[in-house]
C-alpha cells in the first residue's frame, strides 16, 4: 500500500471479507505496517523490493473441512483483484497460486538479479518452491 485509501475503498475494503465462504471459519483483511528501518534499505539490497511502501495488505479465509477447500478457492479468487488494484506487488511470505508473474510481483525490479545469484548458489534447483526464483509455477 503505497498511499491512503478513500472512504469509498475502505468501505468496499471491508465488504470483500462481509460474508464469509461456507465452511470458513475465519476470513480477514489484514494490514501490516512498514516503514521505519525497513524503508531506509535501498530495495535493491535485498530480495524485498517494495520497502517504501507504508503497509502490507493481505486477504485471506481458513477453513478446516476439506470439502470447502474449492468454495474458501474460488472466494479469494474472486476478491484477489480488488485487493491487486489498490496495490503494488505481492508479499512472497503471503503466497497466491493465481499471478500470473509471480517473479515481478514478489521480487519487482530484483528477480533477474535473484536470478543469477540462485542459479550460482542453487544451480541443480535443489531448493525449489512453485512459486520461487526459478520455480515451476502451477497452470
Amino acid at each position: 500500500m503505497y498511499r491512503k485509501y478513500s472512504e469509498k475503498e475502505i468501505r468496499n475494503i471491508v465488504g470483500l471479507i462481509s460474508k464469509r465462504a461456507e465452511g470458513s471459519i475465519y476470513a480477514a483483511i489484514t494490514v501490516y505496517a512498514l516503514g521505519g528501518k525497513a524503508s531506509q534499505i535501498n530495495p535493491f539490497e535485498t530480495a524485498f523490493f517494495y520497502r517504501q511502501a507504508d503497509y502490507i495488505m493481505g486477504i485471506q479465509t481458513v477453513w478446516t473441512d476439506p470439502a470447502f477447500a474449492e468454495e474458501n478457492t474460488q472466494w479469494l479468487k474472486k476478491r484477489f483483484p480488488y485487493v491487486k488494484s489498490l496495490t503494488k506487488g505481492s508479499f512472497v511470505n503471503f503466497p497466491y497460486s493465481h499471478l500470473r508473474h509471480y517473479e515481478k510481483e514478489y521480487f519487482g525490479w530484483n528477480a533477474p538479479r535473484l536470478k543469477k545469484v540462485n542459479k550460482k548458489y542453487d544451480p541443480y534447483n535443489v531448493f525449489t518452491f512453485p512459486q520461487g526464483i526459478n520455480g515451476s509455477p502451477r497452470p
